[in-house]
């Protein structure tokens, strides 16, 4: 799919292309004038008339094969009052009208912004967002395959004029994020028979030879052993997919620049190990790699961007079975750190692939380093489906974090991180333990990776809400890799600002 970002003063529109144009009550509908020539603009307005439509919030008015224009359709979408108006009831709006366009599968469809200059960037998100949600389809295992939702241009129209350099910066951002929520989708939608540890080793060597600043370092099972990663190494013992370590390097500016590290939860199926998880539901666990998923396709992004900034992504990755020669609750494993943990549940498992790879990525020499998984159930029970849980040990990397997620639509929020939760961690017969218990259970697995990061900069996102919707297939979200982006995109142009003058106090 292609986006493109067009003023409506330039719109030129293919043929059979849906149009969604916003109304605010007790107002004219947006861009009408601008968008049809004049006989299409009077017999739009006599429909819309004659149909006695209230621009209520969600409600929809359409035209079909309207006349003198280049729109196989035309909806009018009710968005309320305009006082009222904000970026939570365009989101709702959007979400009410794609079913629709889905059945008349266009080859086109061009979203009109609302008249609202304050809240046009975030709109224009918005819009991109909705777009390609609705363009995404998972049938890579239906002999059948259903035809595609069928547009495959996105045309974002603004509301006022924009420059052409913030026109073609716009376009760039969206299509290198919707190909990296694509791929990042695909794999976390994939069966676990389908995707193994080695899918993401064959992903990462696809990467690096698709982009030439990506480069790709794999660590197998052996390589892992003499390293002395055995808290991962355990999780994988009672499966027969050996697990892998797999790094991928962006350089997108001096290659001695300090990157940013993201760490992503690759457990591609998750039964428990022998803490065996209750068989109602234990489908959804093929997203349990769906934080690994993220961090792939974000560095996808980024290389589609060409983002000035250098990134590392880490993707440890493992099947969590059960055999004769699976890890046990009771067991003493020894870290990549050297820490020793006492195994309490064989099912916190995610946060023992993670801890070694959260070591290994301090040898990188990080700036900061960002983990993503779906780690905990608690994580579902505090803050349900729509923000990410953000735990952090540097407040001004968790306080960029959130306003990144609110930037991008991509809602994280920040959680206590203080020392009283290290308490449940503590083992008479090792270092500590790798679960509490009468504990918060997403603060407290937050707590063990803590112990792993030394002095760096770090925030964990457990995103076991946010990446996926229970029960339902193929519908892994791509979160977090808008606020990720986003973030990143914040950094670079931090990066790029320059130094705050000194000023000379005359001490």
């Amino acid at each position: 799919m292609q986006i493109t970002v067009t003023s409506p003063s330039t719109a030129k529109t293919p043929f059979d292309t849906a149009l969604v144009i916003p109304v605010f009550e007790n107002a004219p509908p947006a861009l009408i004038d601008t968008l049809f020539n004049k006989k299409a603009s009077v017999v739009a307005q006599k429909h819309l008339a004659s149909e006695h439509f209230s621009p209520e919030l969600g409600t929809v008015r359409y035209l079909v094969d309207l006349p003198h224009t280049p729109y196989s359709h035309i909806v009018f979408l009710g968005l309320g009052e305009k006082h009222a108006f904000n970026g939570y009831r365009w989101k709702k709006a959007l979400l009410g009208v794609t079913d629709l366009i889905g059945q008349w599968r266009p080859n086109n469809l061009a979203i009109a912004l609302p008249d609202f200059p304050s809240m046009h960037e975030s709109c224009m998100t918005l819009a991109c967002l909705a777009g390609v949600d609705l363009h995404y389809q998972f049938a890579h295992y239906k002999t059948d395959s259903p035809p595609r939702t069928g547009f495959e241009n996105l045309h974002i129209i603004p509301s006022m004029t924009m420059e052409p350099d913030e026109q073609s910066a716009m376009e760039r951002k969206f299509n290198a994020l919707a190909k990296g929520m694509s791929l990042a989708r695909d794999l976390a939608n994939s069966p676990a028979n389908h995707c193994t540890p080695h899918t993401f080793v064959h992903t990462a060597l696809t990467l690096s030879e698709q982009y030439p600043d990506v480069t790709s370092h794999i660590l197998d099972e052996v390589t892992m052993d003499k390293l002395g990663m055995g808290a991962l190494l355990a999780v994988a013992k009672g499966s027969q997919h050996p697990p892998y370590l797999c790094v991928l390097n962006y350089q997108g500016t001096d290659a001695n620049t300090p990157p940013y590290v993201f760490i992503g939860k690759g457990v591609t199926f998750d039964s428990g190990g022998i803490t065996l998880k209750s068989a109602p539901g234990m489908h959804n666990m093929i997203y349990d790699m769906a934080g690994a998923a993220a961090v792939t396709g974000l560095i996808q992004t980024v290389a589609e961007y060409q983002l000035p900034l250098n990134i590392s992504v880490l993707v440890p990755t493992v099947e969590n079975m059960t055999d004769g020669g699976a890890y046990r609750p009771g067991d003493v494993i020894t870290t990549l750190s050297g820490q020793t943990v006492e195994v309490i549940s064989t099912d916190a498992e995610g946060r023992l692939i993670l801890c070694d790879a959260l070591t290994y990525a301090l040898s990188l020499s990080p700036k900061v380093m960002i983990d993503v998984a779906t780690l905990t159930g608690a994580a579902i029970t505090a803050l349900g489906h729509v923000a990410s849980g953000l735990m952090s040990n540097t407040p001004s990397l968790a306080r960029a974090l959130c306003q990144a997620g609110d930037t991008a639509h991509d809602t994280a929020w920040e959680m206590p991180l203080w020392d009283d939760y290290d308490a449940p961690l503590a083992s008479t017969c090792a270092d500590m333990r790798n679960a509490g218990t009468n504990a918060p259970g997403m603060i407290t697995a937050a707590s063990f990776l803590k112990q792993f990061v030394a002095h760096t900069p770090w925030a964990h996102l457990d995103v076991a809400g946010t990446s996926f919707t229970y029960g339902k297939g193929g519908s892994a979200t791509a979160r977090p890799l808008p606020l990720l982006f986003q973030y990143l995109l914040d950094q670079a142009h931090c990066d790029a600002s320059p130094p705050p003058k000194v000023v000379n106090s005359g001490i």
